[in-house]
C-alpha cells in the first residue's frame, strides 16, 4: 500500500446490513482538480487504481464486489 498522499478514497459501506461493500482507490500520479473559476463543481483529472475490494467482516451474498477487479486502472470522477 503506497502513502495516505496517494488516497483518493477508502469505503466502508452496510446500508444497515442489506450489503457490505469495501474498497480503495489510490492515485498513480499527480492528482489535479480541474474547475471553471466561481465553479463549486471541479473534476478530477488522475488516474486511479483499485487496489483492494473485499468483504468487511461477513462474507455471504450480501457483499457486493465492485464491477471492475482489484489492479484495474481507471480515471477518477467528478467532485462536487
Amino acid at each position: 500500500m503506497v502513502p495516505e498522499s496517494f488516497l483518493i478514497i477508502e469505503k466502508t459501506d452496510y446500508s444497515s446490513g442489506d450489503h457490505s461493500a469495501h474498497f480503495r482507490f489510490e492515485t498513480l500520479g499527480p492528482l489535479v482538480i480541474v474547475a471553471a473559476r466561481g465553479s463549486t463543481i471541479g473534476t478530477r483529472e488522475t488516474e486511479a487504481l483499485l487496489v483492494m475490494d473485499r468483504p468487511a467482516n461477513y462474507r455471504d451474498d450480501r457483499f457486493i464486489y465492485l464491477s471492475a477487479p482489484p489492479g484495474m486502472h481507471a480515471e477518477a470522477g467528478a467532485l462536487a
